[in-house]
């Protein structure tokens, strides 16, 4: 067969083989449609293999020579191209590996409350846009353009880093990605100011208005919302809140389980008057 060559590769007739006569093995193939691509053929631990090296477009005849001249030398090394190939094309997305990540890690090791954050950020964020791309593949600049897109909301942006970040780290952990490898690294995150607000004299007599007017029909809700004014308690702590954790002979809550562990916080007067006004209901 002759030496494959642009003229050569142009007059290739659909649904045929040529073969080059200078390596063998190297070789072009023509699909029934006419579509060109350049292979090797090879044997490796005694079975014959095949590897495409690329398209004719996105490679040349010379480029696509020297491949196989490359690859045929990884091969006396002991390498298999072709298995590589299979095993790149099995490669998990990075939204298929975060459903993993959140079933298989966040779910099981994380509250409740955290594990919903993780998969909200995840599902609205960042896999609409970085979903596609294989987890193997995932790049530095890939994530900084992804955090420089958010730059509009900083805090958003480096949550979703910080999501990002611990998900390459399990996705090393899990042999996923080689070790040391996490593309977060060096990229900056952006300057958070601290977010902290106050009701106005005004706000707090139109809340205690609001308030007032729904005591009789929805007494829980109105003292969660009391309690956490009162209280200066995080709203999950409130929301968790279990009569064992009240003790009001000595005017404190007894968290078992806070974001912070174990947490005791001392009861205002009048956070002391909403839990003693609330009705109890017995098992609830």
């Amino acid at each position: 067969m002759p030496k494959i060559t642009k003229r050569m590769v142009d007059a290739a007739e659909p649904g045929r083989s040529y073969w080059d006569d200078e390596i063998a093995g190297f070789g072009l193939r023509v699909t029934e449609k006419g579509v060109r691509s350049y292979v090797l053929k090879y044997r490796f631990g005694g079975r014959q293999r095949w590897c495409t090296i690329g398209r004719h477009g996105r490679w040349t005849p010379e480029a696509a020579r020297k491949e196989a001249q490359r690859l045929f030398g990884r091969i006396a090394a002991g390498d298999d191209p072709a298995a590589e190939k299979a095993a790149e094309r099995k490669a998990e997305t990075i939204s298929e590996f975060a459903e993993r990540y959140l079933a298989e890690h966040v779910r099981k090791k994380r509250k409740a409350s955290t594990a919903a954050e993780y998969e909200r950020l995840l599902r609205k964020t960042v896999l609409p846009a970085l979903g596609r791309i294989r987890m193997v593949d995932l790049t530095r600049q890939d994530v900084a353009r992804f955090h420089d897109a958010l730059s509009g909301a900083p805090y958003s942006a480096n949550r979703c880093l910080a999501t990002i970040s611990h998900m390459c780290t399990m996705a090393e952990k899990w042999g996923v990605r080689p070790d040391g490898s996490n593309p977060c690294r060096h990229v900056e995150k952006y300057k958070e100011e601290a977010r902290e607000r106050f009701l106005s004299p005004a706000e707090l007599v139109r809340l205690g208005d609001a308030l007032a007017a729904h005591e009789a029909e929805s007494p829980y809700p109105v003292a969660a919302i009391r309690l956490a004014l009162f209280t200066g308690a995080r709203i999950g702590e409130i929301l968790g809140l279990r009569w064992e954790h009240v003790d009001l002979e000595t005017g404190v809550l007894r968290l078992p389980d806070s974001k912070t562990g174990k947490k005791t916080i001392t009861l205002s007067a009048p956070a002391a008057e909403v839990l003693a006004a609330l009705p109890r209901q017995t098992g609830n």
